[in-house]
């Protein structure tokens, strides 16, 4: 989208991915049915390439009333493996 510039928008959809719909219910239904704040939630998504980490940091999938993202952290699936790696699994 940004490639392209603005003239592209209007014709991008509106849907949330997979990944952010996860992120919403973790954060929302998740937290509420174990009594946690939501805001007291992190979650990490693993995720195969490294897009899903721009778009959990969009914008527009920041919650402004209780001040966190939907997804708070992306890892790749490389950087599983190399963290598995590092502590020898």
């Amino acid at each position: 989208e940004k490639r392209h510039g603005g003239y592209i928008l209007p014709h991008i959809s509106t849907a949330k991915s997979p990944q952010q719909v996860m992120g919403t219910l973790v954060k929302g239904y998740y937290a509420r049915e174990r009594g946690v704040a939501r805001e007291d939630v992190y979650h990490v998504s693993v995720m195969p390439c490294f897009d899903k980490k721009l778009e959990a940091s969009r914008q527009d999938f920041m919650d402004e009333l209780h001040r966190t993202r939907d997804v708070d952290c992306v890892l790749t699936s490389m950087e599983v493996v190399e963290l598995l790696e590092n502590q020898g699994v």
